[in-house]
C-alpha cells in the first residue's frame, strides 16, 4: 500500500468509526510528522468529504476527546510516564499537525 493511501485510510477511519480507536490518532500523528501526503481521491471514496472538510472535521472530533479516553485500546502498550505524556500532548500535537498540513498544502 502507498503511504498516501495509508494516511487517507487512517483519516477516513477516524472520521467514520462509531467508537474512538486511539491507534488512529497515534498513526495520523506519526504519518503527518513524517510529511506524508494524503491521497484525496481515496479519502473522498471512503468518506465523500473533500480534504479540507475531512481535516477540519477531524480537528473537531479530536478536540472533543476527553483526556481519560485518549488511551482507549493503547494504554497497555505504554508505561506510566508515556501515558501521562500522551494524555497531555497527543491531542494538541495532532491538531497542530493537521492545521499545518492544511496551511502548507496550498
Amino acid at each position: 500500500m502507498k503511504k498516501e493511501d495509508m494516511i487517507a485510510g487512517k483519516l477516513s477511519a477516524l472520521l467514520t468509526r462509531r467508537r474512538l480507536a486511539s491507534r488512529d490518532l497515534f498513526d495520523l500523528l506519526f504519518f503527518l510528522k513524517q510529511g506524508w501526503k494524503i491521497n484525496e481521491e481515496v479519502l473522498k471514496q471512503k468518506t465523500s468529504f473533500s480534504l479540507s472538510r475531512a481535516l477540519n472535521k477531524a480537528i473537531k472530533i479530536i478536540e472533543k476527546i476527553p483526556k481519560n479516553k485518549i488511551l482507549n485500546g493503547m494504554g497497555e502498550l505504554l508505561n506510566s510516564g508515556q501515558k501521562k505524556s500522551v494524555k497531555e500532548t497527543l491531542k494538541n500535537d495532532l491538531i497542530f499537525q493537521i492545521r499545518l498540513y492544511l496551511e502548507t498544502r496550498k
